[in-house]
């Protein structure tokens, strides 16, 4: 009601009449009001001539498929369009009275149609142009979603729109390069069509006048390309704006210009000159501050370019500064971090670390969205599981459903032990999820028993909830991959009743109907692997080895190894008794030989989630494990290879020569 007072109080007839329009637009969805943008015929504008018909959009042209993505573009720097006033009048200090009179009406503006009511007072100049349509951008981009959608449908139905176009489009010959930047990036942004005659115009003026640009006119103009879709014209302005950015390069004495362009530039770049880009920032190391390393990083990532040197000086010098450094700069850099595949343990442990001492200041959903991020990162930030631990503990009510169930992932995810706070932790999440157990779905409950085992945690009521007769049949119309899926969730959970043999009543068992009887993926096995193994075992009396092997027809093994116990020597057979035997357990050594390279804590090699149950069971079983955990164990010499493996399988024999 508010904005519709603002329109009927303006004094243009047109504008009363459009008011009428609006308030029976207003309530319906973006999708049925895109006809609005059509080819309009002559119409008379309220302070000159007819005006011709719309030429400016292409007849094919879709404009509600022009302006996705739109919505809410990011402006190619936060000042450059909220200062272009203020730019022109230096540029152009000898402005006429008339113009300063327009400048001052423009300024009083607040929507795109109270711009185009002004133009119809005046005959603008280029500069005039210019201002209107940068003052149109301003004022729509500060406007709520529905308010905004509901401007543009009024400036693309005004009838001095046309006119502003055909004005810009007779003078964009005769304009400099700053009134050719910031008109273009405007028009861009409003949500013209850029397959529109006006459009297409400017971008073969800018190649024609582009060696007349500077640093900033380049930069405003790659960030109107970065948001345009391909083209012809599009492509080929691109590569001479990447071009002439390179010329540029040694003129620049501004960081932050540099790492900006990183983004507008693009991931299909040249190599060479991305590796340019890194080498100018690294040069200006002294201007770098702790918001420009988040910066640097992010276009980095944008890039998809990994430079080793610029992110150790980054993570460096945030961790010095790390105090203070607000949490959206924080999760940035993770997230950049996750991008490049960058890894570095001291800069994660000392966000863990601050992020932890100051948990304090944290929402539960700032908390939550930084150890998603963790998670991925597959770092166990020690000090804030820890103390995220406690606060859950101690305030229970605060945890809605989505960060029960979160918590409770993650913390089987990386299998993290909690000692004496483990079985206060455990207890208060399964009171936590008790009211919700009615009201979820069967998959919703098979994932949360699923985790519940990965930590060696068996609650009566969710498993009372899940393990009902109706269960199949409340699943089975889910995807085919998703059913492979919860059929391993089904065995796995079988195995963890049958060998962790929790206190529970008879009946909760997983009925043999859900079981399937298939065999497991096998396809994983590394051929070159057992053959380094036979190599090894040749000369190991007593030692034998079974590749391939299947562990309770779940589990795939790359192969047992068995050898006599090294504590007692090897008996001959005359020493033993008639009547006695020798138990295999007693005198054999049962090795399982895992191949596990991305089933790892990152450093400090924990077995994350599915891995560490594995092993669980394992030690259950009354097998010893041996992780084979280096990726790159594949693409080493043979002696290596074999050396690498002894050192696990025999430490003895290490030691022994030692």
């Amino acid at each position: 009601m508010r904005h519709g007072f603002r329109f009927v109080s303006r004094m243009s007839v047109w504008q009363q009449r459009r008011f009428l329009f609006l308030t029976k637009v207003a309530s319906f969805p973006s999708q049925q009001l895109s006809h609005i943008w059509y080819r309009r015929p002559n119409q008379t504008c309220p302070g000159g001539g007819l005006i011709r018909s719309v030429t400016f959009y292409s007849k094919d042209s879709n404009h509600s498929e022009d302006l996705e993505g739109m919505a809410h573009p990011s402006p190619p720097e936060e000042t450059v369009f909220q200062n272009v006033i203020e730019t022109t009048s230096k540029l152009h200090p000898n402005m006429t009275w008339r113009n300063s009179e327009f400048k001052d009406r423009l300024q009083q503006c607040v929507s795109p149609s109270d711009v185009l009511d002004l133009t119809c007072d005046y005959y603008l100049t280029v500069h005039e142009i210019r201002l209107s349509l940068c003052t149109m951008w301003i004022t729509i981009r500060k406007m709520s979603d529905k308010l905004r959608h509901c401007e543009r449908q009024l400036m693309f139905d005004h009838p001095a729109f046309s006119q502003l176009l055909q004005k810009a489009l007779n003078c964009v010959e005769k304009m400099n390069k700053y009134d050719l930047a910031y008109s273009f990036s405007s028009l861009v942004q409003l949500g013209v069509s850029q397959r529109s005659q006006v459009v297409q115009t400017f971008v073969r003026t800018c190649q024609e006048k582009l060696i007349l640009f500077d640093e900033q006119c380049l930069f405003i103009i790659m960030s109107t390309l970065a948001h345009m879709r391909e083209s012809p014209n599009v492509a080929v302005l691109k590569e001479e704006m990447r071009l002439a950015f390179k010329n540029h390069l040694s003129m620049i004495h501004d960081v932050k210009t540099v790492y900006k362009a990183m983004p507008v530039l693009g991931a299909d770049c040249p190599p060479d000159l991305k590796k340019e880009l890194v080498e100018k920032i690294l040069s200006m190391t002294d201007q770098i501050s702790i918001h420009d390393c988040s910066e640097i990083m992010s276009a980095m990532a944008s890039m998809n370019f990994h430079s080793a040197p610029l992110l150790s000086f980054c993570s460096q010098h945030i961790r010095e500064n790390i105090t203070g450094i607000p949490f959206r700069t924080l999760i940035s850099v993770l997230y950049s971090c996750e991008q490049l595949k960058h890894r570095d343990f001291n800069l994660f442990t000392d966000i863990s670390d601050y992020i932890a001492w100051m948990i304090h200041i944290w929402s539960n959903k700032q908390l939550i969205l930084i150890l998603k991020v963790f998670r991925n990162l597959k770092f166990c930030p020690t000090a804030l599981m820890e103390v995220f631990a406690v606060e859950v503990i101690a305030k229970p009510n605060t945890l809605t459903l989505k960060s029960v169930v979160f918590t409770l992932k993650l913390y089987s995810y990386f299998n993290y032990e909690l000692h004496e706070r483990r079985q206060p932790f455990l207890d208060t999440l399964t009171q936590a999820l008790d009211p919700y157990l009615p009201k979820m779905s069967q998959y919703e409950l098979l994932n949360i028993v699923y985790a519940f085992c990965i930590l060696g945690h068996f609650p009566v009521a969710p498993l009372e909830q899940f393990l009902q007769s109706s269960t199949k049949k409340k699943i089975s119309n889910a995807a085919p991959h998703i059913i492979k899926i919860q059929d391993r969730m089904f065995q796995l959970m079988d195995l963890c009743l049958r060998l962790d043999r929790p206190p529970l009543p008879k009946t909760l068992t997983v009925p043999a109907f859900l079981l399937k009887d298939s065999l497991p993926d096998n396809s994983t096995h590394q051929c070159w692997l057992s053959q380094s193994l036979q190599t090894l075992l040749e000369d190991q009396y007593g030692t034998t080895l079974q590749n391939s092997v299947v562990v309770e027809n779940f589990y795939v093994l790359e192969g047992i190894i068995t050898k006599p116990v090294p504590s007692q020597p090897s008996m001959p057979e005359a020493s033993i008794g008639p009547g006695e035997e020798c138990s295999p357990a007693k005198s054999s050594q049962r090795i399982a030989l895992i191949w596990a390279p991305n089933c790892v804590c990152f450093m400090t090699f924990k077995p994350l989630g599915f891995l560490a149950i594995v092993i669980r069971h394992l030690k259950i079983l009354g097998f010893d494990q041996v992780l084979v955990l280096e990726p790159n164990l594949k693409y080493m010499s043979e002696t290596c290879r074999i050396e690498s493996l002894r050192r696990k399988i025999f430490p003895e024999q290490i030691r022994y020569e030692a």
